[in-house]
């Protein structure tokens, strides 16, 4: 990103663009192409349909993880404690600056990504309570918040995107942090290792097995005196997701698992 562009994201954190989901209303029009009035019976049932679709809609409980709160990392356990359920490779839009001891998510422009992993646990009221409690957030809005708690889009790297709560730095920072890659394990180069560590989770012993049962899910199934050579493609599976030519939510369809743990890896 140019640091131009950078500076101007990042000495407004609270009110810069492209990173919380938009949302967009409709006017109601009634026959002959009128407005519904306020205060009519039809446009007082409308609005009162809205609200309470509003109302009744859930909140997420899932949560995007960027840095110290992933797999294999210092404070991850915090998120096992409290049941995790799914943990997935996922990205969210934002930029990833260095803050020495752990990385922050702040505001971007359109098509920068932070790396991450999208989490949903069991006790989900304890997780919020604990992570606000470590991300110094004190409530919306708070000028004394250290991190803010926000809803975004999460991609799956595939295609599929899903909501969820992305703890974003709320206060200025300088262009000389970023991270351009935007992914946390790459900077402390930590991202291979893990990869495959993660792929012996969701595989166990026989790799190719699930590279035949990912390749059988084509959407485009290739022909058979075809199909050995797109399962070899695919191999191995570790860098078939560093490539981006697999997502981790393919890879837990196959196998079944999806909130396969890491331990701590290595450097190098």
């Amino acid at each position: 990103m140019d640091p131009r562009k950078f500076a101007q994201f990042a000495a407004h954190p609270a009110t810069a663009s492209g990173f919380v989901m938009g949302r967009s209303s409709k006017r109601a029009s009634g026959r002959g192409g009128r407005s519904a009035g306020r205060g009519t019976e039809g446009g007082g049932r409308a609005m009162k349909s809205r609200a309470m679709k509003r109302k009744s809609r859930p909140r997420s409980t899932n949560v995007f993880v960027y840095g110290t709160l992933m797999r294999g990392e210092a404070r991850h356990g915090i998120l096992r404690e409290c049941g995790v359920e799914m943990v997935l490779l996922a990205d969210a839009p934002g930029l990833l600056v260095d803050l020495g001891d752990y990385p922050a998510l702040v505001p971007g422009a359109n098509g920068d990504y932070v790396r991450g992993e999208l989490v949903r646990c069991r006790h989900h009221e304890e997780l919020f309570r604990r992570l606000d409690e470590i991300e110094g957030f004190r409530g919306e809005g708070c000028k004394d918040n250290l991190f803010e708690r926000k809803l975004t889009p999460v991609g799956m790297m595939d295609g599929h995107v899903r909501e969820g709560w992305v703890y974003a730095y709320a206060r200025p920072v300088s262009a000389a942090l970023l991270v351009p890659s935007g992914d946390w394990r790459e900077r402390r180069g930590t991202r291979r290792a893990f990869l495959k560590a993660l792929v012996r989770g969701h595989c166990g012993g026989d790799e190719r097995a699930v590279a035949r049962e990912l390749v059988r899910w084509y959407p485009i199934p290739p022909e058979p005196e075809e199909f050995e050579k797109a399962v070899n493609d695919i191999l191995p599976l570790w860098a078939a997701l560093e490539r981006g030519d697999i997502s981790e939510r393919r890879l837990a369809m196959v196998s079944g698992q999806w909130a396969v743990e890491v331990e701590a890896v290595a450097q190098g």
